[in-house]
């Protein structure tokens, strides 16, 4: 059966000059509603976008283009309904909101973006990544349907990921040149900008989990080394015993592989230069969410073992906010992955926040643009994740493969190739 879908644009007394805007504009609306309902398949996702061309069209009075209250300001709302099982979000006396209707859909579902790590990753790697990033959006959906809370998803989502070896963080975290592993991560919530850092973590099994103790727990924003293992201790978190049950014969090889390269002189830790592939097996890598709940609150997260082959005591992007996290309900979150030392000279994920904030692109634009030239100025090269206020999601890599999922609703979009 052919889909359908029909639009309008408002009735009332309408002058004749404005006739011509209104067809256009309703014409526009089907065109959009049409397109996007053929290629999804979904009427929720057409009626949405439909809606979004009309509320930045000024012939309408929806969005831009809304009419005064007697105090000459703008107060909008919306609705949106499925069908199927009758789920509903409603939304009213809206301020500076540029599409009522997807914060309205938003309260009917609240979605996560999760992603793996960006880099070299070996084809063999894919299936374990394409499973463990859906895994992690399950998990992190089904908490955040649970409790409405983006800040629990991201962490469940990353704790997931923290306990396999499939990633770069937690259990599978990549080597030190002294064959250890020294672990960070950083959660932040978009709410009031309240942030947990840890870095140089030995012998714990997630440390997304110590981070959050962090900014929960303690008048302080980050915490490291010895500190963050005796602060761990006092909060009663396991401290793996005997040492090293974090070490995964990966882990073990990508450093072979890498000191026989350094040997040679072929061998910079983690880096990947533009044009061509990380001289070692394994990858760069990070694990992160973002999760926007039914309330507009964001939250991000991001764990990490480091780069494979760096110093004792060498701390990455993950831990720094603006580098490898990011959030803030006024704009969105943002996660990043990749080549550490490049990502923490562009202060990559603040960059995708402020060209939201500040130029008033899409999520997706502004992680694309943001990853390409950070890559271009730097030569290193990483990818992100962002979810913005109005929670549309961006995700990009300037890296040959970055393992993603995100989930809204019953369906789960993954990926890990351009």
């Amino acid at each position: 059966m052919e889909p359908i879908i029909l639009v309008h644009g408002g009735a009332g007394d309408i002058p004749d000059s404005r006739d011509q805007g209104k067809h256009d504009g309703v014409r526009q609306a089907a065109r959009i509603g049409y397109s996007v309902l053929r290629e999804t398949n979904s009427a929720l996702d057409a009626v949405e976008a439909a809606v979004k061309s009309m509320e930045v069209d000024e012939n309408f009075n929806a969005g831009y283009g809304s009419v005064l209250t007697l105090n000459e300001t703008v107060e909008m709302e919306a609705s949106i309904m499925r069908g199927a099982d009758l789920a509903t979000g409603c939304v009213t006396l809206l301020r500076d909101i540029k599409h009522p209707i997807s914060l309205a859909r938003m309260t009917m579902e609240p979605i996560i973006l999760v992603h793996g790590g960006a880099g070299d990753i070996p084809d063999s790697r894919d299936q374990g990544k394409h499973d463990g990033v859906r895994q992690a959006a399950r998990i992190g959906y089904s908490v955040l349907r649970e409790t409405n809370s983006a800040l629990d998803a991201v962490e469940a989502a990353v704790k997931s990921m923290e306990v396999d070896e499939n990633f770069n963080a937690g259990y599978g975290s990549v080597l030190t040149l002294n064959e250890t592993v020294e672990m960070e991560a950083s959660i932040m919530r978009g709410a009031d900008l309240a942030t947990g850092c840890v870095t140089l973590l030995r012998d714990i099994k997630h440390p997304i989990s110590l981070a959050r103790m962090v900014m929960e727990k303690t008048p302080h924003n980050f915490l490291g080394g010895e500190g963050a293992m005796d602060f761990a201790r006092e909060q009663g978190v396991e401290i793996l015993s005997p040492p090293g049950q974090l070490v995964t014969e990966h882990a073990k090889r990508a450093l072979e592989s890498f000191k026989k390269q350094q040997n040679l002189g072929n061998s910079q830790p983690g880096k990947t230069e533009i044009g061509h592939e990380a001289p070692v097996p394994g990858e760069v890598g990070t694990v992160g969410a973002v999760a926007i709940d039914t309330a507009g609150r964001i939250a991000v997260a991001t764990s990490t073992g480091g780069i494979t082959g760096k110093y004792v005591g060498r701390i990455g992007d993950t831990p720094l906010l603006g580098c490898g996290t990011f959030a803030d309900d006024r704009f969105g979150g943002v996660s990043t992955t990749g080549h550490g030392e490049s990502i923490m000279k562009f202060v990559l994920a603040k960059d995708i926040i402020n060209r939201i904030a500040f130029q008033g692109v899409t999520a997706q634009q502004a992680t694309e643009e943001a990853v390409k030239e950070m890559t271009k100025v730097t030569g290193g090269t990483a990818g992100a994740i962002t979810i913005d206020k109005d929670g549309n999601i961006g995700i990009y890599f300037s890296s040959k493969k970055m393992s993603w999922a995100y989930q809204k609703g019953h369906e789960i979009t993954y990926g890990i190739r351009h």
